[in-house]
């Protein structure tokens, strides 16, 4: 019998920073355990422009896979790198990524949507802790107890998304050199299953640092043409500064249509001001480690 290669799933990923939401640079790798399911089950997982399908053997007359999955769905997993510098702070999530990675797990929703909630640590083996830990799996069932269990049965465990004493976590085996974890749920389907995982843009204060070079201002302000947001003017460290911080947070966008111009009294200093930077994020003071984006300008 003749046979081919049927699609079955798609993953896209989306970032709704970009105008487009699609995520060009980003790439998906089987992690080893899937890919051996993948070859297992005749399966290939490829790249289709801004997304990726996964395709299946499956007999041309019947329409019906070679090697069919089984009634129990399965838990794919993949490696995200997003191939961006600035990942993290273009989502506004503040983690440390070598102790923790960014794990999304598609469900019963076409969008997995990312947020801090799916930041968790990602472990291979068990750490001592002082207080009993009880890890259970996606089931609530108990599959480790600290007190019963030899540290070696915590290596055993399979791969995937578990709880130790309620808080969430990521078990693996090999070194994560990902910068995010995406847990696929397969199941057998007459339709083509399409998910997407949705990355949300960040939201930040904007700081303007007012340099007064050539002229020394007194009544300078910042005004957004078009009343879309306002500024408030702090103080400077130095006379021949002015410091000015946005009112609320803005959402970071690739295509920020702002006109922002530099006023003393009434009269124009300075248009079309320069939009911060994700490169010119800096924490708030030393004390307060929020992050704002700052911009520099020189009157």
């Amino acid at each position: 019998m003749e046979k081919y290669h049927k699609p079955i799933a798609s993953i896209a990923l989306q970032h709704e920073y970009y105008s487009n939401k699609n995520l060009p640079a980003a790439t998906i790798h089987p992690f080893p355990v899937t890919q051996l399911f993948l070859k297992n089950h005749r399966m290939l997982f490829k790249r289709k422009s801004h997304f990726y399908v996964l395709l299946q053997e499956a007999e041309q007359e019947s329409n019906s896979p070679t090697i069919p999955i089984g009634q129990d769905p399965q838990y794919l997993c993949f490696g995200i790198n997003f191939n961006d510098t600035h990942y993290q702070l273009r989502s506004g999530l503040n983690y440390d990524p070598r102790r923790n990675k960014i794990v999304v797990e598609t469900g019963d929703e076409d969008t997995a949507m990312v947020s801090e909630s799916n930041i968790m640590p990602c472990l291979n083996t068990f750490r001592e802790a002082e207080e009993t830990v009880l890890i259970t799996d996606r089931n609530e069932e108990l599959v480790f107890s600290s007190d019963k269990d030899p540290r070696q049965a915590f290596d055993h465990l399979d791969t995937g998304i578990y709880k130790a004493n309620g808080q969430a976590f990521f078990k693996h085996v090999n070194p994560l050199e990902w910068d995010a974890v995406l847990v696929f749920r397969l199941s057998e389907s007459d339709t083509l299953i399409e998910k997407k995982v949705f990355m949300p843009a960040g939201n930040y204060y904007w700081r303007y640092k007012i340099q007064k070079k050539f002229n020394q201002h007194k009544a300078l302000s910042i005004v957004e043409e078009n009343e879309r947001m306002d500024f408030t003017e702090m103080e400077a460290p130095k006379e021949d500064q002015a410091v000015f911080f946005s009112k609320e947070p803005v959402k970071l966008s690739e295509q920020a249509l702002l006109s922002l111009s530099l006023y003393n009294n009434d009269n124009i200093i300075k248009k079309y001001l320069p939009i911060p930077e994700l490169i010119n994020a800096r924490f708030l003071s030393a004390e307060e480690k929020s992050l704002v984006l700052e911009a520099y300008v020189t009157i």
